[in-house]
C-alpha cells in the first residue's frame, strides 16, 4: 500500500502555496536504527508500486542488499511519471498550465522534502542515504 507525504507543488514559488501527496512505498523488514537508508527515485518508467521494496527491476539490487545491510528502504514516486493516481500528481486536469511544474529542479526539491519527512518520522537522523534510479532519476 503506498502511503504519503505532504509537499509543495511549486517548492520555488512564495505565491504558490497549494501542496499535493506524493505517494512512496517502505520496506523495513530488516532495519535496525543506524542502519543505511535505500531510495529508489521514480522515473519516467512505469508507476511504481509495493513491488518495488520487496522484489522488481527498478532498484531489485537495493532490494537484495536489504538483508545484508540491515537498511531501510524508501521508493518514491516521481511527481508526474507515474502518480499513483491523480490525487497523488501536483497538478488536475483544469490547470492551464499543467507541465509547468515538471522540471528535475522540482523532482530534487521532492526529495530534499521526502528526505525530511522521512528522517523525522521514522528516526533516521544520522543515518546514511544511497539512492537508485536509473536512465532520468540515476
Amino acid at each position: 500500500q503506498p502511503r504519503y507525504f505532504t509537499t509543495m507543488r511549486d517548492h520555488f514559488s512564495k505565491y504558490d502555496l497549494q501542496t499535493w501527496r506524493q505517494a512512496y512505498y517502505m520496506n523495513d523488514t530488516f532495519y535496525k536504527p543506524g542502519s543505511p537508508v535505500f531510495l529508489c527515485v521514480g522515473g519516467e518508467g512505469p508507476p511504481l508500486d509495493g513491488s518495488v521494496v520487496v522484489s522488481s527491476v527498478h532498484c531489485n539490487n537495493a532490494v537484495e542488499w536489504l538483508p545484508h545491510t540491515n537498511a531501510i528502504m524508501f521508493a518514491v514516486e516521481h511527481r508526474y511519471y507515474g502518480c499513483h493516481n491523480m490525487s497523488a500528481c501536483p497538478y488536475s486536469m483544469s490547470d492551464r498550465e499543467p507541465l509547468r511544474w515538471l522540471s528535475s529542479r522540482q523532482a530534487l526539491a521532492d526529495l530534499a522534502a521526502f528526505h525530511t519527512h522521512a528522517t523525522g518520522l521514522y528516526k533516521l537522523h544520522g543515518s546514511r542515504w544511497i539512492t537508485f534510479g536509473g536512465s532520468y532519476p540515476g
